[in-house]
């Protein structure tokens, strides 16, 4: 039985932001940047997408889209740069 629509976003909102962040962490920045774009289209309040996505932007050049995505994933949720700057993500 296929899985239903709205349970498949689910999923897709967050696998992508994962495998997002080991392609930022491999420094595969343009394959990082479509995970997060995938997973923000779906929810576009993640904050964790958020926050990859702006740190891949800055390190792309995009400094000012990418201070834009962290200060919006502060905005959700203050905790979120403490959580991911111990796993290795800082701006």
């Amino acid at each position: 039985m296929a899985r239903p629509r709205r349970q498949a976003y689910v999923f897709e909102s967050r696998r992508r932001p994962s495998r997002g962040f080991t392609y930022l962490k491999m420094r595969q920045l343009p394959e990082a940047l479509a995970d997060y774009d995938a997973a923000l289209k779906v929810d576009p309040g993640q904050a964790t997408a958020l926050f990859g996505r702006g740190v891949v932007r800055r390190q792309m050049g995009d400094v000012s889209g990418g201070e834009a995505d962290i200060a919006a994933a502060i905005a959700i949720d203050a905790s979120v740069a403490g959580r991911l700057a111990r796993r290795g993500v800082v701006p």
